[in-house]
Parts: structure tokens; C-alpha cells; sequence
């Protein structure tokens, strides 16, 4: 009789555990988990810049003919008080920070767009480093104004 009794009781048990098995299984189903993301190691929006390249506004505070940039004198040099870097590319010797002036040399084709522009004109500039002869300082040409 007793082991009757030991073996209904060890049935009613193991039914019971599963049936509590069954329901957490229906209620792990109705709960939605959040999605998993993948890790970001860099950011979505940000522009992709070519390196020893800077993207930054500036103010241009004044337009001169013949500037000395790395020892060499320039004949379309303008002068720039930096505002805002957006984005720069990987290889910068030097960066640009909020209120540097700066001489950006400019290629003939932009020269005619500047001389257009006024002093204390806010523009976004996209430039290339490049190094001086003596490896100490550099020098920025400007590709492209916005």
C-alpha cells in the first residue's frame, strides 16, 4: 500500500512540475524582448573624411596676395579665425581648435570666389594638411568651400 501511495504521489508531482514548466514557457513567449543591436564604433551621422583632411567653419578675417607659409611666399594666402570643427580625418599632425587663425592657401580656381566674399563671412571649409619642409609645422590647403 505505502508504495501506492509513493508512487501516485510521485506522479502527481511530476505532472504538476511539468504543467508549471508549460506555463512559463507560454508566458516567456508573450513577453517581447528588445532587439538586439550591434555595437557602434563609430557614429552613423558623422561625415567620412579622408585622412590629414579637416572639415571646419570659419571666419575669414582677411584676404591677402602674398602670404610666407612655410617659407615660401604664397600668392593667394586668406586668413581664417576657426569656429567650429565638424569633422577631421586620421593622420592630423596638428589640430585645429575654436579660435586659431590660420592662413589656408587656395588654389587659382577659388580665388575668384573669395574675392567675392567678404571679410567676416562664416563659410564652411574643407582642408589638407600638409607638412612644411622642416617636419615642425604645417601648412593647410583649402579643397572646397561651402
Amino acid at each position: 500500500m505505502n508504495r501506492i501511495i509513493c508512487f501516485l504521489t510521485i506522479i502527481v508531482l511530476i505532472s504538476c512540475k511539468s504543467n508549471t514548466t508549460i506555463a512559463q514557457q507560454n508566458e516567456s513567449d508573450s513577453i517581447s524582448k528588445p532587439p538586439v543591436e550591434k555595437p557602434k564604433f563609430y557614429e552613423v551621422n558623422a561625415p567620412q573624411v579622408d585622412p590629414n583632411t579637416i572639415i571646419f567653419k570659419g571666419i575669414i578675417t582677411g584676404k591677402t596676395t602674398q602670404q610666407d607659409v612655410c617659407g615660401k611666399k604664397n600668392l593667394n594666402t586668406i586668413e581664417i579665425k576657426v569656429t567650429n570643427v565638424v569633422a577631421s580625418g586620421a593622420g592630423l599632425s596638428s589640430t585645429l581648435t575654436i579660435g586659431n587663425h590660420i592662413f589656408l592657401v587656395h588654389i587659382d580656381k577659388i580665388a575668384k570666389r573669395i574675392k567675392k566674399m567678404t571679410n567676416n563671412s562664416t563659410i564652411q571649409f574643407i582642408a589638407k594638411e600638409k607638412l612644411c619642409q622642416d617636419m615642425s609645422t604645417t601648412s593647410y590647403e583649402l579643397i572646397e568651400m561651402k
